[in-house]
């Protein structure tokens, strides 16, 4: 059984220009374009070249990404710029595929990683979180029609 579910509210953070510090609140900042790192409710993505954007599901993070600001070039609170879902379960990677040409089983470590792809001709980040779970980024403005293709695929599937 495949399940669909949004996470709200979510924080964003977009962090840009070079940081050295290795890692964020503890957890390992991705050093290459299209790898993240995961622990517990949050996300670091490295979407290009000295530009990471920090995905909070409790809230708590933000606050070290702001602390970052005498560090980085810029950084930006994105919140409410994002949507965030998640297709959980056997099928979850294949029922995605059903939309975009992201092959997120392809990858030899794809939990590690984070995709600029489409879906249904929504622009998206898919983030494969584990076997059987990849989280999808959207723009706000793009979340509603996203949503209900999502749902026409689940009652079909």
């Amino acid at each position: 059984m495949i399940n669909l579910h949004e996470t709200a509210p979510i924080m964003a953070c977009r962090i840009l220009g070079s940081v050295e510090q290795p890692d964020i609140a503890g957890l390992a900042r991705p050093t290459a374009s299209g790898h993240a790192s995961h622990r517990d409710n949050v996300s670091i993505l490295m979407t290009s070249p000295d530009e990471w954007l920090v995905l909070d599901r409790d809230g708590n993070l933000i606050r070290d990404c702001r602390d970052l600001a005498n560090q980085a070039r810029v950084v930006v609170d994105e919140s409410g710029a994002w949507r965030l879902f998640s297709i959980e379960g056997d099928g979850a990677f294949d029922l995605f595929a059903q939309f975009s040409p992201a092959d997120l089983k392809g990858s030899s470590h794809p939990y590690d990683t984070c995709i600029a792809t489409h879906a249904g001709g929504h622009p998206v980040i898919a983030i494969p979180v584990s076997r059987n779970r990849v989280d999808l980024l959207v723009a706000r403005s793009y979340a509603d029609s996203l949503l209900a293709l999502l749902r026409h695929a689940l009652r079909d599937s």
